[in-house]
């Protein structure tokens, strides 16, 4: 998978014109962006050289036990563990779109629930959010590719990559347990 075909399906229900297109697109905008800070991190933490192929089900036991990881702890993450930040990763346009992602998370909270949004919006202020949220996918892939040779999107987040990853490292994770204590301290809300 690629940034394109991730968001070929949101491009579809957009021009499906059907009446929750909308919301709809939003939606998966949403839980793309989430899924590709979630990958990306997990990309850096398998770099460890100390991980291999052996050691993903332990890595994937110890972050679906953590209920309190999202997206904002993934970026905290990243930005603990990499020596480029998700900031510098996505780039100039950092400080516009980064808001956005947090208005949509509110957003999101309350179209899940059924609820309406403390600004009402309708079909046109949800894909302006929706674009937003593209926009920050697409740079951050663009930048994450070219730092550390993955862009979040492709399939298989545990996977090697160049090895000269890990010398960008902040802190060595080496084992699940201090895994699991690095989510604690800076991924968990």
């Amino acid at each position: 998978m690629t940034f394109e075909s991730e968001f070929e399906v949101i491009d579809l229900i957009t021009q499906s014109q059907l009446p929750t297109h909308g919301v709809d697109a939003f939606s998966l905008s949403v839980i793309k962006m989430e899924r590709q800070l979630r990958k990306l991190f997990t990309y850096l933490v398998f770099q460890s050289p100390t991980f291999g192929p052996g050691d993903i089900g332990p890595l994937k036991e110890v972050l679906g036990a953590c209920r309190s990881a999202y997206y904002e702890g993934f970026e905290l993450g990243i930005n603990a563990l990499y020596r480029a930040s998700v900031e510098e990763l996505v780039g100039p346009e950092y400080g516009e779109l980064r808001p956005t992602l947090d208005d949509a998370r509110d957003v999101r909270n309350k179209v899940f629930h059924g609820q309406l949004t403390h600004r009402c919006l309708q079909r046109e202020g949800l894909a302006e959010l929706s674009d937003s949220i593209r926009r920050w996918c697409f740079n951050l892939a663009a930048g994450a590719s070219a730092e550390v040779g993955y862009d979040g999107f492709e399939r298989n987040s545990f996977r090697k990559g160049p090895a000269q990853v890990a010398d960008g490292f902040r802190i060595q994770i080496q084992t699940p347990e201090e895994y699991r204590i690095f989510i604690r301290r800076h991924v968990s809300r």
